[in-house]
């Protein structure tokens, strides 16, 4: 016996978007950024672009997790700092899913939010307004890049 199923699939417009660019894009590994800023969220995609990464964006939680699981990206930049502790939210869904918590969260946050980041499961913490300056050699140190033999 078998039931009839109506299911309806929805998907926010920015997050196919960001899918549909990123499929397009090549790069040396995939960066997930997930900031509530929008600013903040194209200056570090082109700054990550220009590295050579691919990237995807997400303003919230849901956006942000759906692409975890979509993606598997080998590095996430998390803003803690999103209203309503929605960045330490994101960040325990991660680190406490076993299919996603070994992909390195690396924080971008204040300083006094790194220990209780590292408790939680962080890789490495950015400090705001100096994400710029930190960025290129963290992700080196953080996302190993997969080179096919020869």
């Amino acid at each position: 016996m078998s039931l009839p199923i109506d299911a309806k699939v929805t998907t926010s417009k920015a997050f196919a978007e960001s899918y549909s660019e990123l499929s397009k894009i090549e790069g040396d590994g995939i960066v997930l950024i997930i900031d509530d800023d929008v600013t903040i969220r194209k200056s570090l995609k082109e700054e990550l672009s220009k590295l050579g990464y691919a990237v995807a964006v997400a303003a919230n939680r849901k956006e942000g997790v759906k692409f975890a699981y979509k993606l598997r990206p080998d590095a996430i930049l998390l803003n803690i700092q999103m209203p309503h502790q929605e960045g330490w939210q994101i960040l325990s869904a991660l680190k406490n899913n076993s299919l996603l918590a070994s992909i390195p969260v690396i924080m971008i946050s204040m300083v006094e939010d790194k220990q209780k980041g590292y408790a939680m499961g962080a890789t490495d913490c950015i400090e705001k307004g100096m994400a710029s300056n930190q960025l290129a050699a963290i992700l080196e140190n953080t996302i190993s890049v997969k080179i096919p033999p020869v």
